[in-house]
């Protein structure tokens, strides 16, 4: 009996490759967006810790006490290298804000990629297990015939002849 031969092999194994690549590339994806929004967070925290800091200088400042002119530019410059420092920290949340919003994107578009993958790797499959049904359809079918033949030979063959 003769056996299956897929002719579409290469193109299937190309597809689940292209398939595992994408899975790959996904999770990598998922990796740097987890990376992008950790940065996000902790230039966030750096932000709170600075605004308690900005509050505890200036209820420091507002305390009913004696207090040197020195004391308090030094305080005044201080709570403006504070506000400078903020200032930087929320753009630097502001550009990676947009590194996150890209990231996302690729993130996206990692899925849409595995997604295609997935189904063009899924109608390949589908292809060659309906041709290989078919096949084993066709083989069964000639082998009855076979047998029907040879039965009748048989059969032909061993009748008195009249």
């Amino acid at each position: 009996m003769a056996t299956f031969r897929f002719r579409l092999q290469r193109l299937l194994d190309q597809k689940l490759s292209k398939k595992k690549d994408a899975a790959r590339i996904l999770a990598t994806r998922q990796r740097e967006l987890q990376a992008e929004q950790h940065y996000l967070a902790v230039l966030e925290r750096q932000a709170d810790n600075l605004a308690r800091e900005i509050l505890t200088v200036r209820l420091r400042m507002l305390r009913p006490e004696p207090v040197f002119a020195r004391n308090l530019m030094q305080q005044t410059e201080y709570l403006g290298g504070l506000h400078n420092d903020v200032e930087s920290i929320r753009k630097a949340s502001a550009a990676q804000e947009y590194a996150v919003d890209g990231a996302k994107a690729k993130l996206n578009q990692a899925c849409e990629d595995l997604t295609r993958s997935c189904r063009e790797a899924e109608m390949l499959k589908n292809f060659r297990d309906k041709l290989e049904q078919r096949f084993l359809k066709d083989a069964e079918r000639k082998e009855e015939i076979e047998l029907d033949e040879a039965g009748m030979i048989l059969y032909l063959s061993r009748r008195p002849e009249r």
